[in-house]
């Protein structure tokens, strides 16, 4: 076959009759189209570093030994960006140096290399200008801390280099200047670094813990003040619902699946939010809310968001990092100003920065230094959040129809807003391509009934967001999830569908499907272990090439073994062959069991029958498109209708319009508008052919169409 795919620049178009609205979660998806937003930001000492959606690298504040990797060691007051790079993926502040990885996977490291630091070999040195850690490309995770650092490779290993006082979580209490495999282990799925310990979480959801105990930070039950030092990790408690955590530089802060807060560590100052000030050496939950979804932990004093977009914080305030308008100390949690938009926090020394859901940057606290990049030099303390910056505040964007992934990660949509919120600025509809959103390792996506969205980034996670009214986010609530969260803690994820009757199916990298939703199952539970190689609602072909009726158990579909992909629709399905040849799969809903359309009650009502003769095809797309290998488009139907005589097609997919892909990156569409959603791309109502919507640097289309349409209140 013709592999045109290599071509393009766009990694999967994803088109739909549904919708669906990435918001905001801990490292902040933004829904803005402009660069003039940032993507995520961090804090540890007194230096800042955050990344804009164009995958630049910026800074500002302390740049003592070069920590800002800007070519000097001046302090800057304003950020500045890092080189001319712009392909940063994500960053992370330590004291005195900064480390990040770029898309491609690699690490990088610049400021101060004191004990280790750099991760090259050597313990001494500074560098004002990044530097690259080896030459492995298999880092998807960093955090930095006081001299030293953890990061996480591809494979779920943990590794840590640079001062070791226990922290690095080895046998060893010598300083390492190259990484070093924390245990063998290879099922770490996050990680967090205080002043000198770490936090850690396994696949299982546990919680685990080394390093410094002074201030029972590690939470297993250690008196404060005993001087106990445990250098190799061991379980904070037995729970395995813990969803985010961060470290504090001597406290921990933690929010539960259930979105409950728990606090433990050292709280002199109030910094646990549990309205006193002693040291607590166990989890203890902070509050009777259920609304917690991002945490931050700074020197004596804690930053949290709650789902309504409120900012909160506890602890230390003498220069206002709290930013609730005092300089007094706060024991319990208390909320800061009435603004109900913003979407990440990071807690440093004496600062706090913030981004907001429309991609600003914020900072409040202590202005030594340059620290709160605002340009203010006279004055010492900023009480309340001061914008960084002059950029626009640029309007957010909600998306239906058309959801477009590029190879940056970038999310990209247009059409129609119905469900999940109207936009107060474009109203309900968007006819052109608009970039949504920042984050840049998004990889699938799938959407249902304008209700809800579930997604797998890069690494393998699970996210979704939505109404949720029957459990397809998997909360284990049914309740609505207004921003992406965490979907479980597995990061093995390699397919997920979401469809119009309640369900969602996920493939995951064993071959096992899972299934959960429509009401009855809000979790995850495990449907088949058969060795699958792609699903779909009705029906999954395994690696073996046989073709089966999803089911408990499952039915073959004949005896073939040479089938290759499917597209599920209600009522008819269709498959192809090694062959090229396509084939029509008729199914109905088995109503008989239990007298409801559930995943698994289809029965099959006609053996496969093959559409003509042809062998060259490629993809069909809905009812109504099929690609061939020559590159040519045709619509179905006896006999195949040529459309156009263009023969540099590389993709299709069919939503509430036809949508195709040429050879060099662009997309075209064609159809008929419902109501002027946008759903077209390019501001008309209809059209008998294909229109340019995106010129050239375009991508690979998918289906997300796959589920019965009947059933849309979900």
């Amino acid at each position: 076959m013709i592999n045109l795919m290599k071509q393009n620049r766009w990694k999967k178009i994803l088109v739909s009759i549904y919708i669906f609205l990435p918001t905001i979660m801990t490292q902040a998806i933004f829904n803005t189209a402009y660069a003039g937003a940032w993507t995520s930001i961090t804090t540890f000492d007194d230096h800042t570093a955050a990344i804009k959606p164009d995958g630049s690298l910026w800074a500002w504040g302390l740049n003592r030994w070069g920590a800002l990797g800007i070519g000097n060691n001046v302090n800057q007051d304003a950020p500045i960006q890092i080189g001319t790079d712009t392909d940063w993926l994500v960053a992370d502040t330590g004291v005195d140096h900064t480390l990040a990885i770029k898309i491609d996977g690699t690490l990088w490291v610049w400021g101060r290399n004191n004990s280790g630091e750099f991760g090259d070999g050597t313990g001494s040195g500074e560098s004002n200008v990044p530097l690259q850690v080896g030459t492995d490309s298999d880092w998807v995770s960093v955090s930095a801390g006081d001299e030293f650092s953890v990061a996480m490779r591809k494979d779920g290993s943990l590794w840590a280099w640079g001062g070791n006082r226990g922290q690095l979580g080895i046998s060893s209490s010598d300083n390492q200047y190259s990484p070093v495999q924390v245990g063998t282990d290879t099922d770490w799925v996050a990680v967090s670094v205080g002043s000198v310990f770490v936090i850690a979480q396994k696949l299982d959801g546990s919680l685990w813990s080394w390093g410094d105990d002074a201030y029972g930070q590690l939470g297993d039950g250690t008196p404060s003040f005993s001087n106990i030092t445990r250098p190799l990790p061991g379980p904070v408690n037995a729970d395995t619902d813990w969803l985010a955590f961060e470290t504090g530089f001597t406290h921990v802060l933690a929010i539960k699946a259930d979105g409950s807060l728990w606090a433990w560590g050292h709280n002199r100052l109030g910094q646990l939010g549990d309205g006193d000030n002693l040291d607590k050496d166990i989890p203890q939950r902070v509050g009777l809310d259920n609304n917690w979804v991002t945490v931050s932990g700074g020197r004596g004093f804690s930053l949290a968001l709650r789902t309504d977009g409120t900012l909160w914080g506890a602890g230390r305030n003498d220069d206002g990092q709290l930013g609730d308008g005092t300089t007094v100390n706060k024991s319990a949690f208390l909320q800061a100003g009435t603004d109900t938009d913003w979407a990440a926090i990071s807690a440093g020394d004496h600062h706090s920065v913030l981004l907001k859901q429309d991609g600003s940057a914020w900072a409040m606290g202590e202005r030594f230094d340059g620290a709160l990049g605002d340009g203010l030099t006279t004055v010492f303390t900023q009480d309340t959040p001061r914008r960084v910056g002059s950029d626009n505040d640029w309007a957010s964007l909600t998306p239906r129809i058309a959801v477009a992934i590029k190879t940056d990660g970038t999310l990209w949509g247009w059409g129609t807003n119905i469900n999940l919120l109207n936009d107060p600025i474009l109203g309900f509809f968007h006819h052109t391509p608009t970039r949504v959103g920042n984050q840049r390792d998004w990889q699938i996506i799938s959407t249902d009934n304008g209700s809800n969205a579930l997604a797998i980034k890069i690494d393998g996670s699970l996210w979704g967001w939505g109404k949720n009214k029957r459990g397809q986010l998997w909360t284990g609530s049914g309740k609505p999830i207004r921003i992406p969260i965490r979907i479980g803690l597995d990061v093995d994820w390699t397919q997920v569908e979401l469809g119009g009757n309640g369900y969602a199916v996920a493939r995951k990298l064993d071959g096992t499907l899972w299934v959960w939703g429509s009401g009855l199952n809000n979790t995850p539970t495990l449907f088949s272990k058969g060795n699958w190689q792609t699903s779909g609602f009705i029906h999954g072909i395994k690696k073996d090439g046989t073709l089966w009726l999803l089911g408990t158990p499952s039915v073959q579909v004949g005896m073939d073994s040479d089938w290759v992909s499917l597209w599920d629709g209600p009522g008819t399905s269709y498959a192809l062959k090694v062959d090229g040849s396509l084939w029509q799969l008729s199914w109905d809903w088995n109503l008989d069991v239990a007298n409801i359309r559930t995943l698994g009650t289809a029965m099959q009502t006609a053996p496969p029958t093959q559409l003509g003769t042809d062998r060259d095809f490629l993809k069909v797309a809905g009812s109504q498109l099929v690609l061939k290998e020559d590159g040519t488009l045709w619509q179905l139907g006896i006999p195949l209708l040529r459309i156009g005589t263009d023969d540099d097609w590389v993709d299709i997919a069919v939503g509430e319009s036809n949508y195709a892909l040429k050879a060099d990156g662009s997309l075209w569409s064609w159809g008929e508008e419902s109501g002027s959603s946008g759903s077209l791309g390019y501001g008309v109502a209809w059209s008998t052919v294909p229109v340019l919507v995106i010129t050239p640097g375009g991508g690979v289309i998918d289906n997300d169409v796959n589920s019965s349409s009947d059933v849309d209140d979900n």
